[in-house]
């Protein structure tokens, strides 16, 4: 089984309409950033917070995605996204629906976090667009917050 820590490269098809729908929805041309992307990753990094974990609903094409969005860490460095926090629910083997899925995250999220303290459901930020797979989630892992400066003295 893949797994989202491995990189995910093309594999010619003889097909051309397989391989042109293949390289549009693994490439750039397929998707595009909100313009406001960039800005927030900027401001993560300010208010010293990690850049964002990944969950979703997709296979681990994804990291290719990423790559030629040009928002992974091959890009950004330590701004970018982390290609061993993109959860995705083929590689989980669960739907986001269930609560088993988002249990899972938050495991595998403290297995790349090891040198930070345990991350606990209750200090994470769920930011999405699916009503059903957030209520499941209640508070589970995507923002990690760990001790942010602003929070200091409070």
């Amino acid at each position: 089984m893949l797994t989202p820590s491995r990189s995910v490269e093309l594999i010619p098809v003889e097909d051309d309409l397989a391989d042109s729908l293949v390289r549009r929805f693994w490439g750039k041309e397929g998707y595009s950033l909100h313009s406001e992307f960039p800005a927030f990753l900027d401001s993560l990094r300010s208010l010293g917070l990690p850049p964002p974990a990944i969950v979703s609903n997709t296979d681990p094409a994804l990291v290719k995605i990423l790559d030629n969005l040009g928002v992974s860490e091959r890009q950004l460095g330590a701004k970018g996204i982390k290609e061993g926090e993109i959860f995705t629910t083929w590689a989980i083997e669960k739907e986001k629906q269930e609560i088993g899925f988002w249990h899972d995250v938050l495991e595998k999220l403290n297995e790349v976090e090891k040198e930070n303290e345990k991350l606990e459901a209750e200090e994470v930020l769920v930011i999405g667009d699916e009503l059903i797979a957030l209520v499941s989630a209640l508070h589970h892992a995507v923002v990690r917050v760990a001790d942010p400066p602003y929070l200091q003295g409070l």
